[in-house]
């Protein structure tokens, strides 16, 4: 949050992992993507709680990321 902007990963646990899907025995090597985008995928406020000058802030923000490597 060193932008005022609070951030965070939404499913850092994929789904297939989850607790309630041990007894499934499912094959891990079946959700790449899935444990690929738990990850990757970045969470941003989001709401009717935010103005117009917010939504603003987080564009601009956005805009300005450089990533420090390859985010594929």
């Amino acid at each position: 949050m060193d932008n005022g902007v609070e951030t965070g990963m939404h499913y850092p646990v994929p789904p297939y992992l989850q607790p309630c899907y041990t007894d499934l025995f499912l094959d891990k090597s079946a959700y790449a993507i899935s444990s690929g985008a738990s990850e990757k995928v970045l969470s941003l406020p989001i709401g009717p709680h935010l103005t117009k000058a917010n939504v603003e802030k987080i564009v601009d923000l956005i805009n300005l990321f450089q990533p420090e490597k390859s985010v594929d």
